[in-house]
């Protein structure tokens, strides 16, 4: 989830080391975890539901699908 790149500095060199020389491309989870990381062609992929995609249903109506 990221955590660990704001505690240790070695996991941090080991992540930019596989981005830049063996990794095509990296995912991260926000904007600030690729600045963070220093991370230039890394894709943001966020967590989370997209609402507008999926919405919640009544437990009623859940349960007959």
């Amino acid at each position: 989830m990221g955590s660990d790149t704001y505690q240790f500095k070695l996991m941090k060199f080991t992540i930019r080391y596989f981005t830049n020389y063996r990794w095509s491309k990296s995912i991260v989870k926000s904007g600030d975890m690729k600045i963070r990381l220093g991370l230039n062609n890394a894709v943001i992929l966020p967590n989370g539901v997209d609402l507008n995609l999926f919405k919640l249903l009544d437990k009623k109506e859940y349960r007959n699908i």
